[in-house]
């Protein structure tokens, strides 16, 4: 309901981010730290990947279906605190022009040989239950494209925002991250940068605020 309240309030047929402004996005972002939910993200810049980059041919969909398997460790972590069942998790990928089918593939791998420990989270996700769909079958999506938006734009430096990324838009939704039960630490639990903090490349101000983030 509170989708359509915000929709009908900005005068918007759907709340993607990239059309709406600074305010309307804070907005948005204060709702939904005010409910009831836990989030998780990956943080990646593909220019600091180094070798990695060069080991997939800078192939976009290997790049992804990378980024995809941090982020189903994330959950498969979160699953495995709270003795979630695998069969009780439904995951919605937004569609876009890319091959789904390849991505199972590829974690399904990972599944059955994890070259790290932490993959082996990935058993208490069942990749059949991944499906895909489009913002108007799935509206719970915008929260999703709000959370990218967030952290797109701490590591954004384009000539648009004059080389300044912004933090404000993480902060707001900080709190609401899945955080590691010892250290209430969001990194390296519901949020991984790729493959550190430091590996982004980003200003002092931006590392010192994601290394500090906490729930609770």
């Amino acid at each position: 309901q509170f989708l359509g309240d915000l929709c009908a309030e900005f005068k918007r047929d759907n709340l993607h981010c990239a059309s709406l402004n600074h305010n309307q996005i804070v907005k948005f972002e204060k709702t939904v730290s005010n409910l009831e939910l836990t989030l998780f993200g990956v943080i990646s810049r593909k220019e600091t990947l180094r070798d990695y980059k060069y080991s997939i041919s800078n192939d976009s969909g290997k790049y992804y279906n990378k980024c995809s398997q941090y982020l189903m460790e994330r959950i498969g972590f979160f699953a495995r605190m709270r003795g979630i069942s695998p069969e009780d998790i439904d995951i919605v990928f937004e569609e876009a022009n890319l091959n789904y089918s390849r991505m199972r593939t590829f974690l399904k791998a990972c599944q059955r040989k994890p070259l790290i420990k932490f993959t082996e989270n990935l058993s208490y996700i069942n990749i059949d239950r991944i499906s895909t769909k489009n913002k108007s079958e799935e509206s719970l999506l915008q929260i999703a494209d709000l959370v990218a938006h967030a952290l797109y734009r701490c590591v954004d430096k384009s000539k648009g925002n004059y080389g300044i990324s912004e933090i404000r838009y993480l902060r707001e939704l900080s709190g609401k991250f899945f955080a590691s039960h010892n250290t209430k630490k969001v990194c390296d639990a519901g949020l991984y940068c790729v493959h550190s903090v430091r590996d982004l490349n980003v200003d002092d101000e931006t590392r010192e605020f994601i290394s500090g983030m906490r729930n609770g």
